[in-house]
């Protein structure tokens, strides 16, 4: 996720200040950074589950490794970012890297339905039965409960699929949003 995190924050930069000096200095920074994301996209593009989103990694402090949906998030936002950076500054590879960001877009909601059909339903406290949105695409259900172990239950809410929400992967007002809001809760 800091992959991301660092192409979007110096496409934001740009966007915010349009300093022309500034877009020169990381035009070629961004470019390769956009051609990385893309090189390791297509490593995973014949998984099963999980096509076409970064390589397995771990995240924050997590104790395991997996496809975490908060880095492909952040991930897609920076290249999204790119996209923008880019068409905004009339370079030649704007649209190529648009349709890059258009498709990783696509590949993470793909992977994310997918991911949901497969996992259980969870009764919440209200009795409404939802699915559990994982935050790692190979979870099938939410973490135990256990009063002496939050740390699964932080995991999900520092790293988990709201992040999906933040950097425009899903829509707000969506059904998957709203079941991780409800979960969260």
């Amino acid at each position: 996720s800091n992959h991301g995190n660092t192409l979007w924050a110096l496409c934001e930069h740009y966007r915010m200040t349009r300093d022309s000096l500034w877009g020169e200095k990381i035009t070629d920074i961004v470019l390769k950074a956009c051609d990385w994301i893309i090189a390791q996209r297509k490593l995973t593009m014949k998984n099963d589950l999980g096509s076409g989103l970064m390589p397995g990694g771990t995240v924050s402090d997590d104790k395991g490794s997996g496809q975490y949906l908060c880095t492909d998030a952040q991930t897609y936002r920076g290249l999204r970012s790119a996209a923008d950076f880019l068409k905004s500054t009339g370079h030649k590879r704007a649209e190529e890297i648009d349709k890059a960001a258009i498709s990783y877009r696509n590949d993470i909601q793909k992977a994310l339905f997918k991911a949901i059909e497969r996992t259980e339903r969870i009764i919440l406290t209200d009795g409404q039965v939802i699915p559990y949105v994982p935050s790692e695409i190979q979870q099938t259900r939410p973490p135990e409960f256990n009063r002496d172990d939050f740390w699964p239950y932080i995991i999900y809410a520092d790293v988990g699929p709201m992040h999906l929400i933040d950097c425009d992967v899903l829509e707000s007002s969506s059904d998957i949003a709203s079941w991780i809001l409800k979960f969260e809760s």
